[in-house]
Formats: C-alpha cells, sequence, structure tokens
C-alpha cells in the first residue's frame, strides 16, 4: 500500500486542488480570509474593549483624537485539506480496485503537497480514526487493513473525524453502504470552505456476472448467498447501481459538493480528466 500511496502522489503533485467557482474568495487557496485574525493585511479599526492586545492600540489615532482604537487585520488562512478513506472491506475486494483507492488517497495528498496545503487524512471502517503519519511525507503514512466490516457511513456520522474548520475535504469511498446521503452529506460539508466525493468503483462493480447460477458472498458480513443471473437480473442491478449513485449526486448537489465517480482502471492508467472536468483538481 505504501508504493501504490508514493505512484499516487507523484501523479497528484502535477495538479493542485482545485476551488470551485462559487467558493467564497480567501477561504482556501489564499492566504487571506474575510473575518478579523492575526495576519499583516489592514482590514479596519474599532474602538478599545477591556483585555484587548495593547501592541494593536493605534496611538496616532489616539493623539489625534483622544480614543482609544485598535487595528484590527484580516484572518490569516492557512489552506488545509483533510482526506476521507473508506477502509471498508468491499474496497479492497479486488485488487485493482484496492489499489485505485490507495493510489487516489495519495493523488490527493501530492496535489495538496504542490499547493501549499497542510494535509491530514482519516480511515474510516469499523471506527473511524486518524492515519498515523497522514500530516508529513506519505512514505510515512500507516495505512491499516481494508477490513471495515459495518457500514462506513454511518461511522463517519457517529464518529466525525476532527476535520480543520474552513478547509477543504475528500471522502473516497465505493459508497456500496446504506447510511443516508443526505445525512453523510450534511456532516461532512458542515464548517468546511468546499468537499468533494469521489467514488471508486471496479468493472465488476460496474458489471454483473454473466449467465447461470453464482454463488456471492458479501465481502463484509460474508454471507453467502446464491444468484441466478438473467437478462432481468443483470438490468435490475445497473438500475439499482446508477439509482443509488443518482441519490448521492442529488444530496451532493444540494450541498454544493464536488462528485465524480473514478473508474479503478482510470486511475491506475493516470486517467484523472474526471478529477479535472468536475473541478475537483486543476493543473498548477
Amino acid at each position: 500500500m505504501r508504493q501504490w500511496l508514493i505512484e499516487g502522489k507523484e501523479i497528484g503533485s502535477q495538479y493542485v486542488p482545485a476551488e470551485p467557482r462559487r467558493a467564497p474568495h480567501g477561504t482556501t487557496g489564499t492566504r487571506l480570509g474575510r473575518r478579523p485574525g492575526e495576519s499583516l493585511e489592514f482590514e479596519d479599526y474599532r474602538d478599545y474593549q477591556p483585555g484587548d492586545d495593547l501592541r494593536k492600540l493605534d496611538w496616532s489615532v489616539y493623539a489625534r483624537s483622544d480614543s482609544l482604537v485598535v487595528r484590527v487585520f484580516r484572518e490569516e488562512v492557512v489552506p488545509h485539506l483533510d482526506i476521507v478513506l473508506d477502509v471498508s472491506a468491499s474496497m479492497a475486494v479486488r485488487s485493482e480496485k484496492h489499489a485505485a483507492a490507495v493510489m487516489t488517497t495519495g493523488l490527493f495528498a501530492g496535489a495538496a503537497d504542490a499547493g501549499g496545503f497542510s494535509t491530514r487524512a482519516w480511515s474510516i471502517g469499523d471506527t473511524c480514526r486518524e492515519i498515523v503519519g497522514s500530516s508529513s511525507y506519505v512514505s510515512g503514512w500507516q495505512l491499516e487493513a481494508f477490513d471495515g466490516r459495518g457500514d462506513s457511513g454511518d461511522v463517519f456520522v457517529s464518529e466525525t473525524p476532527r476535520m480543520q474548520p474552513r478547509g477543504i475535504r475528500v471522502m473516497i469511498s465505493d459508497l456500496m453502504f446504506a447510511a443516508d446521503p443526505e445525512v453523510v452529506t450534511t456532516v461532512l460539508s458542515r464548517g468546511s470552505s468546499y468537499a468533494s466525493i469521489v467514488q471508486i468503483l471496479d468493472h465488476d462493480d460496474r458489471t454483473p456476472p454473466q449467465h447461470g447460477t453464482v454463488k456471492l458472498i458479501d465481502s463484509e458480513t460474508l454471507a453467502p448467498y446464491e444468484v441466478y443471473i438473467d437478462d432481468f437480473t443483470r438490468q435490475r442491478y445497473i438500475q439499482r447501481l446508477e439509482q443509488h449513485v443518482r441519490g448521492w449526486e442529488v444530496a451532493c448537489e444540494r450541498r454544493g459538493i464536488s462528485f465524480t465517480t473514478l473508474a479503478a482502471e482510470d486511475v491506475l492508467d493516470s486517467n484523472l480528466d474526471d478529477l479535472v472536468s468536475r473541478r475537483i483538481l486543476r493543473a498548477p
């Protein structure tokens, strides 16, 4: 997994996180925000209040008007990216999908580094925890096994990570869980500058087996099922998947979240056109 992370980081270093046109100026990629803060950019004056830093008093104004006022500066915003990675067992049921998920994580870390963003990554599986080493170079990240058995969406909602306010966020998942997209997207977007969801699906996720009786094993509950596949069953699966994805698209649209579905095979071929066209990444 470390090698996949490094490969993804090298690809991602050719891009930077994109700031959507609708994002408020000064909240992400620039260093100055709209609120009062501690930067060197002068904003305004306001009346002195007990407890204010005396070093901010403007004595020249006091000399002219006998009024105590303090200088207010624009808030300094350090660009930050929080990456939320689904480590449930379905994300690693096949090696191509597993590799694509880890590489996508690495490429966002690489893009963040190229854009001057600080980074922190979180895993969601049976629990939600910070990935050890994720604030440093990806070669030091300690990814856990992709073996979560629970509903990653419910875990994310109940154990919401302490993501940085006004930063940007990206969730990487196959979204193969039952949690309500409306709830998950509300939690993901709350307090952020903007957020993105990147769904990773491989060929077998998108295309059910051919005709015949097949034995299926749920990758997370390990429950076995025997299913007869015919044209009706195949079409019903494809329609259900399309409805599921559409539900996530609608929930994301309502909250201003960028959404895209990536084919695992495209990630392995370094084809990131969808991430660029959706303004999730851009060339520096």
